[in-house]
């Protein structure tokens, strides 16, 4: 593997412009990370691994307490010498970039194009990584990758179905290298998952994934229709006030 840079670089190097990016990089390969309790840990371990210049984004979706102050950019930021930024609506993914969720807010992906939701209802079990990875395979069909860390409940697995329907590629944490197995189990027990194992090996993985794949779309798939703000607006209200 590729030697990792220490998070000593120059900040000045970063792009500067990422919270005021609306221009889209549509052959950017996103990697979506769901994570919950204990997952500050596993996603150290994850970045740890990657290769600071490996051209892929990724989106961090991890289940956090609205009442605590969010320091996860600034954790992740100690741990790769990519630019960690916290997520606002309208913001383009950039390869080498890492994107983390805001507190009590959910995420979709369209177009290359990352956009915040506000939760509609609280009586409904926020599912925020579902939420995303059922966009993501939306949005990117085959090219789309998930990776489930170490956390409790089932949310994932939902998604880990929509990506897997889009033939996407999935990895999991193996739940015994988890401080809380919940999420990994769950996302196991649907069958789909292309690699299981440490959380400091799935890079490797998706990028060996990655290098086996042929570059570009296949030509013989429908072409993406664009899709106006006020579908997701409205999906967005449905599967928040019924929680489907």
């Amino acid at each position: 593997m590729m030697e990792k840079k220490t998070s000593d670089q120059n900040p000045e190097s970063f792009p500067t412009d990422l919270s005021e990016d609306y221009t889209a990089q549509t052959d950017v390969p996103i990697v979506a990370i769901g994570a919950s309790a204990g997952g500050v840990e596993a996603l150290t371990a994850f970045f740890n691994q990657v290769p600071d210049n490996s051209g892929l984004a990724f989106v961090v979706i991890q289940h956090m307490n609205p009442q605590c102050e969010d320091l996860l950019a600034e954790i992740l930021q100690h741990a790769t010498s990519m630019k960690v930024v916290q997520s606002r609506d309208l913001m383009a993914v950039a390869p080498n970039c890492v994107y983390t969720i805001p507190p009590n807010k959910k995420m979709t992906i369209h177009n290359g194009l990352l956009h915040v939701h506000d939760y509609y209802a609280v009586h409904t079990r926020p599912q925020p990584v579902n939420f995303f990875f059922e966009s993501l395979a939306d949005d990117e069909g085959p090219a789309s990758l998930g990776v489930i860390l170490c956390g409790t409940g089932a949310d994932g697995a939902a998604g880990i179905r929509a990506i897997k329907a889009s033939s996407g590629a999935v990895f999991v944490q193996d739940p015994v290298s988890a401080q809380f197995d919940g999420m990994p189990r769950s996302a196991i027990a649907t069958g789909l998952a292309d690699y299981i194992g440490a959380a400091e090996s799935i890079p490797d993985q998706i990028l060996a994934h990655l290098a086996s794949q042929t570059p570009g779309r296949q030509p013989d798939l429908p072409p993406v229709v664009p899709r106006r703000s006020s579908y997701y607006q409205i999906l967005d209200i449905l599967q928040s006030a019924t929680g489907h």
